[in-house]
């Protein structure tokens, strides 16, 4: 099955569809003579995506004595176009986003544990960090934030104790995030402004 670059409007998408460079007919939205890619071309970064989400569970998203408003969770589908401009306007809320979703996630069924975090799209979904017992990944180190931020405004600015408890764990933090990008992905950045790029200047 194939996708293309009518299916989406996220510019690093559609920068990964052009790079293939194959122009075909698109499976999703009936485009013709289009640039197109394979959908399982596309899995890894979409399951990047689908980390941040799980399945919704009781005592995990809500507690069922407490909570008795139903439905609990939302269609993967609906927190992912609430939250990312991946699909275009063309397939978005027609339901083709939502089977051109779970065809990418399902068609590298080998990166998924299949007890407890297949894809489905039956299920309803909440965020990650919604999940009543989520932890920051840096709730361990603010004990030692809050000493290093007291000692560097009112004790010792340049010859601080506390920093290198707080440089160890930053990196280690980092060291588990680490991924490798190709030279050839673009990267873009962007803030919110009500003015023109000629007046915008530095961000305030």
């Amino acid at each position: 099955m194939k996708c293309c670059e009518n299916c989406f409007q996220d510019p690093i998408l559609l920068n990964i569809i052009n790079s293939f460079d194959e122009q075909g007919d698109c499976d999703y939205c009936d485009s013709e003579d289009v640039y197109v890619v394979a959908i399982d071309d596309l899995a890894d970064l979409f399951d990047v995506l689908y980390r941040l989400y799980s399945e919704t569970q009781p005592y995990e998203h809500f507690h069922p004595e407490l909570d008795s408003d139903y439905p609990h969770g939302d269609p993967l589908i609906n927190l992912i176009n609430e939250e990312w401009t991946i699909f275009s306007e063309l397939i978005e809320g027609t339901g083709k986003d939502e089977k051109l979703l779970f065809d990418i996630l399902k068609s590298n069924k080998s990166i998924y544990d299949y007890d407890s975090n297949y894809p489905d799209n039956l299920a309803s979904y909440s965020r990650s960090k919604d999940n009543l017992y989520y932890e920051d990944p840096l709730h361990y180190l603010q004990n030692d934030w809050d000493a290093f931020s007291n000692e560097i405004k009112k004790e010792n600015r340049f010859f601080n104790k506390n920093a290198d408890r707080i440089f160890v764990g930053i990196e280690r933090i980092l060291k588990k995030k680490e991924k490798t990008i190709e030279l050839s992905v673009p990267f873009f950045r962007g803030r919110i402004g009500k003015f023109g790029t000629d007046e915008m200047y530095g961000p305030p």
